[in-house]
């Protein structure tokens, strides 16, 4: 016997399913599976990727900027005070004459320094255990 040859007119019924539109019953069902699950995925996603509750930080200096009458630097090659008096600032290098000063420079480091936050406190005196460098310079209010 001799198997004759596949015509044209054959019918593949995995191709005619693939073409026709899904069943109303069937579309609905994945709506209502979407519609149930949106909820459930959009609070599991929010809440990953919303930000850590903002407590706020305990001020690093306590006193009020225009507080402050007396600024002492050391560090590098600048150490004196910066004095605060009726006319100004003024700064006496160690050892020598006073010069008046823009109020500009301590009073804006002055209220940069009152508005900053404590964003953590050492408790081990050793800073290399922490990955830092000792200080380069320091100030004294």
């Amino acid at each position: 016997m001799r198997a004759e040859p596949a015509t044209a007119t054959a019918v593949d019924p995995a191709g005619d399913r693939a073409r026709e539109p899904l069943p109303w019953r069937r579309l609905a069902a994945l709506a209502a599976a979407a519609a149930l699950l949106a909820p459930a995925t959009w609070s599991a996603v929010s809440a990953r990727l919303a930000p850590p509750p903002a407590t706020p930080s305990s001020p690093l200096v306590a006193l009020p900027a225009g507080g402050i009458d007396a600024l002492e630097v050391r560090g590098g090659d600048v150490a004196g005070v910066f004095r605060r008096s009726a006319d100004g600032w003024n700064f006496p290098p160690d050892g020598g004459a006073a010069k008046p000063v823009d109020a500009d420079v301590p009073d804006g480091f002055l209220r940069t320094l009152a508005g900053l936050g404590r964003l953590t406190q050492f408790v081990d005196p050793d800073l290399a255990a922490f990955g830092l460098e000792r200080p380069r310079g320091t100030f004294v209010l």
